[in-house]
């Protein structure tokens, strides 16, 4: 029987939309932001980056060590200082620590093993207030060096709050090189799916001169476990209260439970997993693996969820719960999906204050989502400002990929934590440059 001209047309959308995907998927690095990336003339790109760079005047140098001038606005100058970790990426992340010190300058990029972000950061602000001189930040690495940038700059900013002569200043924006696995952070800002090499860092560096500040929404969750106890038996770890700070999503069940066996097998074999495809390839042996074997928990049965403080919900049989925060999981997944507003819902956005929430019905429902390009979604269950669930029964959970097993019973609160500047690429801006 012929086809239908809408069913072919369906067909082709379909087919399209897949290209797209794999396409996006089996060229992650430089072809993720050739849109940013249009051709820009050889002096235009020298002066655009230029002004990314410490100028040698502000610079004292003191031996092998070194500070900064003070300087503000009216300076006309706002470096971007970079945080590399090396071990990102296999050996490039070293690569790229070393380019960009010879791009830029020794100065302002700093490699994250040795002491983290806080020396870095800590040169570039005012000794007398504690508030930082006018600068770009540029976290290089996955999800987690991110995260990492980020809570020390909330450390700095709780510094701040507590110094009553620092001025109300805001923390610089924050960029992204994405060097890890998932990078979805990454993808969210614009700056691609992942970087492969160290050539075309000065085209990078250009589309972060035109980059877009914005205000990242960070959330607090906190996990108190409910069992009282009269025994004098010390605690263990199961009984103490976790905390974190989410930046893109949270999630209990099967999903969970999958990425902790791969944490697991790469903890106890880590030269095994030093390939962005292989560990890709591991993660989907481990999800069929799942899929046809074992008994996966039934969210309704294990949990009871309320939003904005008192509205419960209900919900369906389902095998994995999530919370997200950015329109990025697991390596560029849109669990969200697309168009919501046709079903009473907002399209998701990194600073509009509001967490996604939906569940999954089994891994082969997660499955489908992966490369459908936006067509297939999650259940969307609603979008709200805190939640508070409470749990019954021992379950994997994960904050922003890193998982764990935790013991029931336990109630999870997440309520707003701060919104942080970072700068956002936007990949059609520069097109009409050349």
């Amino acid at each position: 029987m012929a086809s239908s001209p809408t069913s072919s047309h369906s067909i082709t959308a379909t087919l399209e939309a897949a290209k797209g995907a794999i396409n996006e998927a089996f060229f992650p690095a430089r072809e993720a932001v050739r849109d940013a990336l249009a051709p820009v003339s050889k002096d235009m790109l020298q002066t655009e980056v230029s002004k990314l760079k410490v100028p040698t005047d502000f610079v004292i140098t003191e031996g092998d060590s070194f500070s900064i001038k003070p300087y503000d606005s009216a300076a006309g100058i706002e470096p971007l200082i970079c945080f590399v970790n090396p071990k990102s990426g296999g050996c490039l992340g070293s690569e790229i620590y070393t380019k960009l010190q010879e791009i830029l300058t020794p100065f302002q990029v700093f490699d994250l093993t040795k002491g983290g972000p806080a020396p870095g950061l800590r040169k570039f602000r005012n000794p007398e207030n504690n508030s930082f001189y006018p600068c770009k930040i540029l976290a290089c690495g996955g999800d987690g060096t991110v995260g990492w940038v980020l809570s020390v700059l909330d450390a700095i900013e709780t510094e701040q709050k507590n110094n009553a002569a620092a001025p109300a200043t805001a923390d610089p924006p924050v960029a992204v090189l994405p060097l890890g696995t998932g990078n979805d952070m990454a993808r969210t800002l614009g700056t691609g799916a992942g970087w492969d090499n160290s050539e075309g860092l000065a085209h990078f560096l250009y589309s972060i001169t035109t980059a877009k500040k914005s205000l990242l929404d960070r959330w607090k969750l906190t996990i108190t476990p409910t069992t009282t106890t009269t025994t004098t038996t010390p605690p263990d770890s199961s009984s103490e209260v976790k905390s974190f700070i989410m930046n893109n999503y949270f999630s209990f069940g099967v999903d969970a439970k999958v990425a902790l066996q791969f944490h697991q097998d790469r903890n106890a074999a880590p030269e095994k997993f030093k390939s962005r495809w292989g560990n890709k390839f591991h993660y989907g042996l481990l999800s069929a693996t799942s899929m046809l074997t074992g008994q996966q928990p039934n969210i309704p049965d294990v949990s009871t969820i309320w939003v904005d403080n008192n509205n419960e919900l209900e919900i369906e049989k389902s095998q994995a719960f999530m919370v997200t925060n950015l329109p990025n999981y697991a390596a560029g997944v849109n669990i969200w999906g697309s168009y919501p507003e046709k079903y009473g819902f907002s399209p998701q956005h990194l600073s509009d204050q509001l967490l996604e929430v939906c569940t999954v019905d089994n891994l082969a429902h997660l499955g489908s989502i992966l490369p459908s390009a936006g067509l297939a979604h999650a259940n969307r269950i609603a979008q709200a400002n805190s939640l508070m669930i409470k749990i019954n029964a021992t379950v994997a959970m994960q904050v922003d990929g890193e998982p764990w097993e935790q013991p029931g019973p336990c109630e999870v609160k997440i309520v707003q934590h701060r919104q942080s500047p970072v700068l956002v690429v936007e990949q059609k801006s520069l097109l009409n440059v050349g």
